[in-house]
């Protein structure tokens, strides 16, 4: 069973604990990016679920399974459009 994962949140916490936000306008700039990548993030799990991935919510990311190989997921994410970068696998 390949396990792969979508980081959610690590960027968020990177930004949110650095200096770049000193005000209420660039705090709200971060969560409507945040909700854009949730959204992305829910549309690609809905295309992947309809390929046969199963997904999971953990602490900050999003852990997807599948009885696939690694060389085989590669092929299919880049079939579906897939953006790289967006899912990595242990």
């Amino acid at each position: 069973m390949l396990r792969a994962i979508i980081t959610l949140l690590e960027d968020f916490e990177e930004e949110l604990g650095s200096e770049k936000i000193g005000n209420t306008n660039e705090l709200r700039a971060l969560g409507t990016d945040f909700k854009k990548r949730l959204d992305t993030v829910s549309g690609l799990l809905d295309v992947l679920e309809k390929h046969g991935w199963t997904w999971t919510t953990g602490a900050r990311d999003i852990t997807l399974y599948k009885n696939i190989t690694k060389k085989d997921a590669e092929k299919e994410l880049a079939t579906l459009h897939v953006p790289e970068g967006i899912i990595s696998f242990d």
